[in-house]
């Protein structure tokens, strides 16, 4: 975490980025729909930001217990789809969709932030024991996010819009002949 800090990148924005990732292959591995689990970025359990895996089943159905027992091979196939995606700096293929500002899970102040590809690629490099990776330096949609600029904004009320009334339409008969033989197989028996 200390290394993705020293890039001038936050490493909680990383995490949850390999949280999106892992919650998005998760599912071809332990054989389940993607909204039979979820992940969570929470540091109030161990002291330190951590990736929680869970099944959004109330006593659980075993998907986290599976996890736990491939996470090396999840985390290698999170890895592969963040490394395989053609984007820049991240997006809703592979480190996911920002977490709305109104979004109460987690600890972290993650809400509103888009998760970072290049910490997350630093962060699983670490992980899976792999050669260090160097992120690319922050660039100006990376600023603007950390800035608050480019955070999601919560819902606002729909806004009333003043439609044009319809413009009627020109009804054209259908050809004499076509019209009888439609009738003809429309004519119950």
């Amino acid at each position: 975490l200390q290394k993705v800090r020293q890039y001038g990148r936050r490493p909680e924005d990383g995490l949850l980025g390999i949280a999106n990732a892992m919650a998005g292959v998760l599912p071809a591995h332990v054989m389940c729909d993607s909204r039979d689990i979820g992940s969570v970025l929470n540091s109030s359990n161990i002291g330190q930001p951590a990736v929680f895996i869970y099944d959004k089943f109330q006593g659980g159905v075993g998907y986290a217990e599976r996890t736990f027992e491939i996470v090396e091979e999840v985390t290698q196939s999170a890895l592969e789809l963040i490394r395989g995606c053609g984007c820049e700096e991240g997006c809703p293929s592979c480190v996911g969709s920002p977490l709305p500002p109104y979004d109460p899970s987690g600890d972290i102040d993650t809400r509103g932030k888009i998760p970072d590809k290049e910490a997350a690629l630093c962060i699983l490099h670490d992980i899976l024991e792999l050669e260090p990776y160097t992120p690319a330096p922050p660039g100006e949609m990376y600023a603007l996010r950390q800035a608050g600029v480019l955070e999601m904004q919560p819902p606002q009320q729909e806004i009333a819009i003043e439609e044009e009334p319809p413009v009627p339409l020109e009804v054209v008969p259908l050809p004499e002949q076509i019209e009888a033989r439609l009738r003809r197989r429309l004519k119950p028996k």
